[in-house]
């Protein structure tokens, strides 16, 4: 079984990272690469066509496994027989000593950190968002999910069990599960996420292939040291993350080697390796990772495209060659436009696809606008460079339609709330006009007056030696930026108060700060490093690859140190430069120790010379060092792991609900959590009670709508606070559930120094109609503070426990229903109660009353005892009660007042309720 479990997913994944990149490779004649160029690429551009096909089933509600292998094994036969692809096999390499292996080792250090994957499944992040959603397009195969039961939530119970809120313009948004999912149609009960859905296909992917297994550790009995062991414990469909995560700094590695050198790659996708905060989110179930891949692969494929380009426009024979092979120059022209053609669709797909996979991508439509104005303008666009531009347009096409469609709601968001968190929507709205306006003259360019006026400009731009003096004047600029981000920007700029709605209010952003948190995670050693590499490279490098690759990065870094555009807690803030700003400043740090190594004197007169030693020994003191400063940072951060025990837990919690489960939980501290779980990776419905209850009258219709349905409706509920009741129906206690969920601390203007548990008792009813309740029998004991819900109406606080049991507190008044059937007897009603006031705080004066009868006045010591209380039978008139008002008033106290630190109005402790007939011994 489980060999057949392991062939069966090795030839999925042949399937889906493999053998159509490889087939498309050999049909499009790519040669020269060695094996590990050739590998990645294929595992590349099988990634980028798996998901573009699996986004398309997905938004044609089509997606499944099947589907998918399908439509991949359809088009990698298709092109093998097209283009007459043979398969060939070349052998295993032959070992050898070379600096490339080196990758191996960083391969294997990068798996060591980043699979062991947070068990991100909750709610309240985007994380737990893209969990869900994703198992739901395995589940149904479409992004917009649909759950009869929300066309039920109308009116009054729409408006308790749905959550919206309203942004500062006045317009109002609903969504389901808290943050993260938008309703599209109530009178269809759709719904779908607000993310962009290509990370989702992959979840999806996963899921379909795994489901909720956990992995199998061939190495336990060698895992002395328990590194692997976490991988036979999580799901298997959290390793996408750390997958795309490990591709990131793989492809960091060809970046570097393409553009520069194969020690700078090394080194940049090292030093990625090895970050906080690659490991984080190489961990986290976040769509940052695989858009990181998709851009740097892209740019890896861009570096070699613009290379093979430009060996084909130049190709030519050496004058001094007196034999000519037309034929054999025509051969060589022909695989090398093959590469080309290859590259540009790489470059340009992938590209494309980070465009479709973040909104944040949208930003990369500048530099590629901007690459082909450069081209039209200096007349160098050439038939080829359609293979890089058209898959490009083709996909920012695909990505507007989808956004149309699918991601609507989001951009509604952004543009209400972008106005509030920065300043840059003047500087984006000119720069918008400014390159339209470039691409309308670019487009518009070939009149015979348009060419002789840029040839005219052309020579003035050489007559004014422009290139001369611009590289230095770009490269001081960004110094000067940089020194002002970094020493004066966070003294001199007024903190920035901005509405955010998940807050629920204002906050600080911190703008002011971003370039000095930045080093936070890079060291301030590092944002020296790297500034030297970035205004090296402007001054130095002129390869058309070079420089786009400085324009991604510019952009990026320039926009996000601007403006983070994201909640100010950490680690969640640093995510913004996940994709390009962080890996840039990796390669940026590379290349300028690989410049130190290579320094030279620019004055060739004076005696005093670098010397050899110290040019050699510096870089590497400063290497070393910048290492040893990560891994102190990432070995401290990197042993937290949030959500630890999150499935395991959830799991036993779905276990004692029914399969046609629909719940209810009490409020969004505990729902907002544990709803979009238990909906979509254990199939249970949920909705969050979001005010503070809800009318009889709508609660028992919406009850019934869903038993009529076949649904088993529970109730789950944490602080005990009775929210919801009816006569109509009872709770019935089920089982009960203690969570712990290990998190970060909550922190602002600093990285997090520890884990804060978060415990939740949980407390599980099933609904069900009166007419199954029995009738009131005596004896009747209420444990206070265990299964009390539906008889604690208000007053209370939240439980709390002892050695002893649990117990509440109760405020001013509290009131509590009784069953009340006495049957013309007389009922004995005892309390166990206490106060444990301190010494100089006046005792707990107790008034109780049944209804609005007075039974009884007593004052409390510190101590807990029993009382005892006689209820005569004819306490209640009315002969068709079944239930009583029991309730307590009492003076309050505040701890926090005594020195004790609690703020609470507090009254007296309720133990325990007990209700007996009066038995009357005979004469």
């Amino acid at each position: 079984m489980i060999i057949a479990a392991i062939l069966r997913t090795t030839t999925f994944c042949l399937l889906l990272f493999f053998l159509p990149g490889y087939i498309t490779l050999r049909a499009l004649k790519v040669k020269g690469l060695g094996w590990p160029e050739g590998l990645f690429l294929s595992v590349f551009s099988s990634i980028l066509l798996t998901s573009w096909l699996g986004l398309l089933l997905a938004e044609l509600a089509l997606f499944s496994l099947w589907s998918l292998l399908l439509l991949l094994l359809i088009y990698s036969v298709g092109m093998a027989v097209v283009f007459k692809v043979r398969p060939t096999w070349g052998g295993i390499p032959r070992p050898r000593l070379d600096i490339g292996y080196l990758l191996l080792v960083i391969i294997v250090v990068a798996g060591l950190l980043f699979f062991r994957p947070f068990e991100s499944i909750l709610g309240t992040t985007d994380a737990g968002v893209y969990l869900g959603m994703g198992v739901n397009i395995a589940r149904t195969g479409a992004i917009r999910a649909r759950d009869p039961l929300l066309t039920d939530l109308t009116g009054s119970i729409g408006k308790a069990l749905l959550y919206s809120y309203r942004f500062p313009s006045g317009s109002e948004l609903m969504r389901f599960f808290g943050d993260g999912v938008r309703i599209w149609d109530m009178e269809q009960g759709m719904f779908f996420s607000q993310q962009n859905h290509l990370y989702q296909v992959w979840i999806a992917i996963f899921y379909s292939i795994f489901g909720m297994r956990v992995g199998i550790n061939p190495f336990a009995p060698l895992d002395l040291l328990g590194i692997l062991g976490h991988f036979s414990s999580t799901p298997m469909l959290l390793y996408a993350t750390p997958l795309f995560g490990l591709l990131g700094v793989i492809a960091l590695y060809f970046v570097g080697k393409a553009l520069f050198d194969e020690r700078i790659g090394l080194l940049a996708s090292f030093l990625l390796a090895i970050n906080i905060v690659q490991m984080w989110f190489s961990r986290w179930a976040m769509s940052e990772a695989l858009t990181q891949f998709l851009v740097l692969g892209a740019l890896y494929c861009f570096a070699l495209y613009v290379k093979t380009a430009h060996r084909v426009t130049t190709h030519l024979l050496p004058p001094d060659r007196h034999i000519r092979r037309p034929g054999l120059d025509c051969q060589i022209q022909a695989e090398r436009g093959g590469q080309q053609r290859c590259f540009g669709l790489l470059a340009g797909f992938g590209l494309g696809l980070a465009v479709l996979s973040r909104a944040d991508g949208i930003f990369l439509i500048v530099p590629v606008a901007l690459y082909f104005v450069y081209l039209r303008f200096t007349r160098k666009l050439r038939s080829q460079h359609l293979y890089f531009f058209v898959p490009f347009a083709v996909l920012l096409l695909h990505w507007l339609i989808h956004s149309l469609l699918f991601s609507r709601t989001q951009f509604s968001a952004i543009s209400r709330a972008l106005p509030h968190f920065s300043s840059l929507v003047p500087l984006a709205i000119g720069g918008a006009v400014l390159i339209a306006a470039l691409l309308i003259l670019a487009l518009l360019l070939p009149s015979d007056r348009q060419i002789r006026r840029l040839k005219q400009l052309r020579a003035l731009v050489r007559r004014a030696n422009f290139g001369k003096w611009l590289r230095p004047a770009v490269a001081f600029l960004i110094f000067l930026l940089a020194l002002y981000a970094y020493f004066i920007r966070p003294s001199t700029a007024d903190p920035q108060m901005v509405y955010y709605h998940p807050a629920g209010g204002t906050i600080r952003t911190y703008n002011e700060e971003n370039l000095v948190r930045l080093g936070w995670y890079v060291t301030p050693l590092g944002l020296l490093l790297a500034l030297g590499g970035l205004v090296a490279m402007i001054l130095k490098e002129t390869d058309e690859g070079v420089i786009f690759f400085l324009g991604v990065a510019m952009l990026y870094g320039f926009v996000f140190i601007h403006s983070a555009l994201v909640n100010p807690l950490h680690i969640y803030w640093i995510r913004r430069y996940i994709t390009v700003v962080i890996p840039s400043i990796m390669l940026f740090i590379s290349y300028g120790l690989y410049q130190i190594s290579n320094l030279q004197s620019p004055i060739s007169n004076l005696q005093f010379q670098i010397s050899t030693s110290l040019r050699g020994t510096l870089p590497i003191i400063l290497g070393i060092a910048l290492a040893a400063s990560f891994l102190q940072t990432s070995l401290a951060l990197g042993s937290q792991m949030p959500y630890q025990g999150a499935v395991w837990q959830v799991s036993r919690l779905a276990e004692q609900l029914s399969d046609r489960a629909a719940v209810i939980f009490e409020s969004p501290l505990i729902g907002d959590q544990f709803a979009l779980p238990l909906t979509y990776l254990y199939n249970k419905d949920a909705f969050v009670l979001q005010g503070q209850g809800l009318d009889n009258e709508p609660f028992s219709d919406l009850v019934e709508r869903w038993r009529d349905r076949g649904r088993e409706v529970f109730y789950i509920a944490y602080d005990g606070s009775t929210r919801v009741r009816s006569d109509d129906y009872f709770f019935s206690p089920v089982g009960e559930v203690a969570l712990d969920i290990p998190l970060p601390e909550t922190s602002f203007d600093h990285l997090p120094q520890g884990m804060v548990h978060h415990t939740y008792d949980l407390e599980i009813y099933k609904i069900e109609p009166a007419w199954k309740r029995e009738e009131a029998t005596y004896p009747f004991s209420l444990d206070v503070g265990r299964f009390d819900y539906g008889y604690l109406m208000s007053g209370f606080y939240a439980r709390e426990g002892s050695s002893g049991g649990w117990y509440r507190w109760t405020g001013e008044t509290a009131e509590i229903l009784v069953p009340w059937a006495p049957a013309g007897k007389s009922l004995l009603l005892s309390l166990t109660l206490g106060s444990q006031r301190p010494a100089g705080v006046e005792p707990a004066k107790v008034s109780l009353y049944l209804n609005e009868l007075l039974l009884d006045r007593f004052d409390l010591g510190n101590e807990f005892k029993t009382l005892t209380i006689v209820v005569p039978p004819d306490s209640i008139t009315g002969p068709q009660a079944k239930t009583a008002c029991l309730r307590l008033e009492t003076n309050t106290w505040i701890p926090a007042e005594a020195g004790l630190g609690d703020v609470r109005e507090l009254g007296v402790i309720l133990d325990r309720i007990e209700l007996e007939l009066e038995v009357r011994s005979l004469p």
